[in-house]
């Protein structure tokens, strides 16, 4: 496909969202309470999780759904999960906010990068020979799975998958996430305003590009057939402070948050197409926000839980009807 043709269906894809004031309540967070608990069922450091609930423990339903909560650069895991709180008990789901702290996981490599190889943390492109690659055990990708089932127990679930959000450096977890865990029982993520990206092109060295990275044709395949939803806020354009996002590879991507979004969404969707299959991504821009997770948040849910979302707008007219 000609790349002209291609960015223009983009556009025309990203339009009708741009210009949608069909967008939930922005106003609707709160700060929550201290629900948290320690985890440390898995090969990596204990982790503090803080969860919301969209009712008391002891009312909880069994099929309630799950969603990770993936947190920027300042890993304020307690901040994202009261910035969550509401629409979690707005539309019934049960909010995880993993806490990896900077003291155990110092840099990006560590944490946005999901821990799957140790390098220099200031080199943009390693040496290839420098790079370590950690035992799956020990990435910060396989903190969720074990977690997930001990929140199944712990709250009495009967739920077989889970979702995912991630902001900021937390988008740039979640996007890897679905590159190195192709088992995963993920049932939707959301990737929002990310600073950069892991490329599916071969001829880019990692941490920008597949060169180095280990990721397989087959792993690309299954991480293309996920529900993942880039999104990008757009007034969100100014620079980002780690090192990582600043490096001429970076800025390669972009000058800012929104190109880079749609030049992932771009590569990726020629990538699938260059292997024979399909995508199952969309992108989305939202309108009248900057760089905060607060406000991506009420726009994030209707991709994670569109049926959720659905029967809530459906009860809502309901009312409004009933009341007129």
């Amino acid at each position: 496909m000609d790349i002209k043709i291609f960015f223009l269906k983009c556009l025309a894809i990203l339009m009708p969202l741009i210009a949608s004031n069909a967008y939930p309540d922005v106003s609707l967070q709160k700060d929550g309470e201290t629900n948290q608990f320690l985890f440390n069922d898995w090969d990596g450091m204990a982790i503090k999780v803080f969860y919301a609930l969209p009712d008391s423990i002891n009312n909880l339903a069994a099929d309630t759904p799950v969603l990770f909560v993936m947190t920027g650069r300042k890993r304020n895991a307690d901040v994202y999960r009261n910035q969550w709180e509401a629409l979690a008990k707005k539309y019934g789901f049960i909010v995880l906010a993993p806490e990896f702290k900077w003291q155990d996981y110092p840099d990006e490599v560590s944490y946005d990068m999901g821990n799957v190889f140790t390098f220099k943390e200031r080199l943009s492109i390693p040496d290839i020979k420098s790079i370590k690659r950690n035992k799956e055990g020990a990435w910060v990708f396989s903190a969720i799975e074990p977690l997930f089932d001990f929140a199944v127990e712990k709250f009495s679930l009967q739920a077989q998958e889970y979702s995912m959000y991630g902001h900021s450096s937390g988008a740039g977890f979640v996007h890897r996430y679905l590159f190195y865990k192709p088992k995963a029982r993920l049932n939707s993520a959301v990737a929002a305003n990310g600073a950069w990206y892991l490329l599916p092109v071969s001829h880019y060295d990692y941490p920008y590009g597949l060169k180095g990275s280990r990721i397989t044709k087959q792993m690309l395949k299954q991480a293309f057939k996920r529900d993942l939803t880039i999104m990008f806020a757009q007034k969100d354009l100014g620079p980002r402070k780690q090192y990582h996002a600043n490096t001429p590879q970076a800025k390669a991507q972009g000058p800012h948050v929104v190109s880079r979004a749609m030049n992932f969404f771009l590569m990726s969707t020629l990538a699938s197409e260059q292997l024979g299959d399909s995508i199952n991504w969309k992108i989305e821009s939202v309108p009248h926000v900057g760089h905060s997770n607060k406000s991506m948040a009420p726009y994030a849910v209707r991709n994670l839980f569109p049926k959720k979302f659905k029967e809530y707008i459906a009860e809502a007219s309901l009312i409004g009807a009933a009341n007129d």
